[in-house]
């Protein structure tokens, strides 16, 4: 043989070990020599498995919880045995901008009748920067770098249906607009480059308004706005934004899993916990926020007034 390739130890743990080439004729200064410890199936494997070879280091997959339909093709990962030099082919879902749906709908929720939004689209040439907004209670002002003449609406009559945008995505700042929005175009001013957006009624929120709370075998009843997104494995936090008679501000409570618990006729919800006569009554100012699997640091959004 021209080489021979030995190991000091036979642990697992490569780091103890010392590995010895030993070539028949030595290299001359020209000549290049590189060392492979992997190909193309260990690629792959360490790819797919649970575990990298026998380590207790999760693949790559089972580490980032990659779903199935969005893995990698094994026949787009090709790696040279001989120098452990190859490349990863990534296909249009490994780059397309997409989302799964973490809480999957009740499988008795009806969705015949579920219809999509509305889906816009701009072109990136039209992208601004150095806008400034103003807000008040239904609608934003923006001024300064506007595309000029580029909307339908011009109170100065100057470019009358000069442009096509009716809607605006507006990115930045701090609050509701951090994170991106689309908003209505409602005004625009050619002469003064400033822009007015309405602001739509059903803004995000992540509380939900809880109307009455009563008392059903011995534990919490309560009348909500909606109970959208609420399951049995999840627990609620009541928040009171006023004099709290009911006692429940800041306390969190289990949903019960009593058959009939979650209500969406009555929108009612049923929780663990005693129930005491302080409670009972009407409330206007008495709000809670679901914790998904009990875990504090999942809250769902609502839209307002669906």
């Amino acid at each position: 043989e021209d080489y021979f390739f030995e190991q000091s130890s036979t642990s697992q743990n490569l780091s103890s070990h010392t590995h010895t080439l030993t070539l028949r004729t030595p290299p001359s200064g020209s000549e290049e020599i590189s060392l492979s410890y992997y190909g193309n199936t260990a690629v792959i494997n360490a790819i797919e498995n649970a575990n990298v070879g026998l380590t207790n280091k999760q693949g790559f997959y089972t580490a980032k919880g990659i779903e199935e339909y969005r893995q990698i093709s094994t026949d787009n990962i090709r790696v040279a045995d001989g120098i452990g030099i190859g490349f990863i082919g990534l296909q249009f879902k490994h780059i397309q901008v997409a989302t799964d749906v973490k809480h999957p709908p009740s499988e008795t929720a009806d969705l015949s009748s579920t219809t999509l939004g509305t889906l816009y689209l701009t072109k990136k040439d039209t992208v601004r920067e150095a806008v400034a907004g103003v807000t008040d209670a239904d609608s934003i002002t923006l001024t300064g770098n506007l595309v000029a003449g580029s909307y339908s609406l011009d109170s100065d009559g100057a470019n009358p249906l000069a442009g096509v945008y009716t809607h605006a995505y507006i990115k930045g700042g701090s609050g509701w607009f951090q994170d991106g929005k689309v908003v209505a175009l409602e005004d625009y001013h050619s002469a003064n480059a400033t822009l007015k957006a309405t602001l739509p009624s059903n803004a995000a929120s992540i509380t939900r308004k809880v109307s009455s709370v009563e008392g059903e075998s011995g534990k919490i009843k309560i009348k909500v706005e909606n109970v959208e997104n609420t399951q049995t494995v999840d627990s609620i936090r009541f928040i009171a934004t006023g004099s709290d008679p009911s006692g429940l501000d800041g306390t969190v409570h289990s949903i019960s899993d009593d058959a009939g618990s979650i209500n969406s006729n009555s929108k009612t919800i049923k929780l663990d916990g005693a129930f005491s006569a302080e409670m009972e009554g009407e409330y206007d100012n008495l709000f809670f926020i679901t914790y998904k699997v009990e875990d504090q640091s999942n809250v769902p959004e609502y839209e307002r007034d669906n």
